[in-house]
């Protein structure tokens, strides 16, 4: 019967540690991302949420011991590099990023 017990109190703890990660780490996020789009644009909410793997990592290496990779660099330095060329590309004069150019004078230009 002690077996049995042990067996149960698995059984909980996998399914509290389950349902921990269901609410933490996914319902809890979509709510807060469904929270910040209903108040800013979606380019900002979207910045953010491409950061999140650098804090992530950031957080890793002196709370779980984790160590720093090539792999880990080249990825951080990938993710900043895109988040700078979409942050970057909106700052640009419209004829640069492909947008259509009108001539000064034309009706159609704004």
């Amino acid at each position: 019967m002690r077996w049995l017990s042990l067996a149960l109190r698995l059984f909980l703890g996998a399914v509290f540690v389950y349902a921990a990660v269901i609410v933490l780490c996914t319902v809890i996020p979509y709510l807060l991302n469904s929270w910040a789009l209903a108040r800013t644009h979606a380019s900002r909410v979207a910045f953010y949420g491409f950061l999140q793997p650098l804090v992530a990592t950031a957080l890793a290496i002196p709370v779980l011991g984790e160590t720093l990779t090539t792999k880990t660099l080249v990825a951080g330095v990938l993710i900043l590099a895109g988040l700078a060329v979409s942050v970057g590309a909106a700052r640009l004069p419209r004829a640069l990023r492909g947008g259509a150019v009108t001539p000064p004078g034309d009706p159609a230009a704004p």
